[in-house]
């Protein structure tokens, strides 16, 4: 039994796509956690046929811990609150788990018809999921999928993490022996972020838990960027630093693509320094 768990906040504008995508699966249960919304997400929650729990704001591990302990499923699949399952999501992903007890499925970034920079800079990079579970051995909890017994043998996602507990999460389970599977097939849409402001505001969170990542699993994954200041000013070495060759883009959206990851390390920098100082002064 596949139960599918969501942790939302303030996620009105997404969740309503998530779920009646959900309701075409044949999945067990869906349950969303929200997380302290302020807005509709719980009410749109039950609209569309999820079980919600609701949760102060606590962040996404704890929601995602939350949503497993009430589970009823033996298989338990994470997808954040504005990811749409393509058909056939389910059947698929439960294939793929009959293969190994960890998980790792598709994402693909979907852009607007006249995609903005923003956009086109994160179709570029975002969710590089094949090669995240094949050469990293982790995968986002945008589309993660677990084993509820693998999940209850390594304790959940930790909750000390804002972000990168997905990331943690995996790691922990491949050194406790549990293998990690790429599911090409069970694909899920998730949106580009339109706006600069909202990558600035992403790349310091990631840059901040990439330092703690990398910090707390021994240099495994992760990345103290702020050790590397050239992405601010190089903005070849940025795309580099996100998995992007430069010389794949025409040299036009190479200036631009070079100007916005330059842009989005500067973030990285910021959120790298901050749990560094954090770091120093605890």
């Amino acid at each position: 039994m596949l139960s599918v768990i969501i942790p939302a906040r303030n996620a009105a504008g997404t969740l309503p796509d998530t779920l009646a995508a959900l309701r075409r699966e044949p999945v067990h249960e869906v349950i969303v956690v929200d997380d302290g919304s302020s807005d509709a997400t719980p009410e749109l929650a039950r609209a569309g046929g999820a079980r919600v729990i609701s949760l102060p704001p606590s962040g996404r591990a704890v929601a995602r811990n939350r949503g497993a302990a009430a589970a009823e499923g033996t298989l338990f699949a994470f997808l954040d609150a504005d990811c749409v399952a393509q058909p056939g999501w389910a059947e698929a992903l439960t294939r793929c788990l009959a293969r190994a007890p960890l998980v790792g499925a598709a994402v693909r970034v979907g852009t607007s018809a006249n995609p903005t920079a923003a956009e086109r800079f994160d179709a570029l990079w975002r969710f590089q999921q094949e090669r995240a579970v094949h050469e990293g051995g982790w995968s986002a909890g945008a589309n993660l999928a677990i084993a509820r017994d693998a999940f209850e043998q390594i304790g959940g996602f930790d909750e000390r993490y804002r972000a990168g507990d997905d990331v943690d999460l995996c790691i922990r389970a491949r050194r406790a022996g549990f293998a990690i599977a790429w599911c090409a097939a069970a694909e899920v849409v998730h949106p580009a972020s339109r706006t600069l402001r909202e990558l600035r505001r992403r790349a310091v969170r990631q840059g901040f838990s990439s330092t703690v990542l990398a910090r707390r699993l021994d240099g495994e994954v992760g990345r103290r960027h702020w050790r590397h200041p050239g992405g601010i000013v190089r903005g070849h070495a940025a795309l580099r630093a996100l998995g992007v060759e430069p010389e794949s883009l025409d040299s036009a959206e190479r200036r631009r693509m070079a100007m916005v990851a330059r842009f989005d390390y500067a973030g990285r920098f910021v959120g790298s320094a901050l749990a560094a100082v954090r770091r120093a002064g605890s």
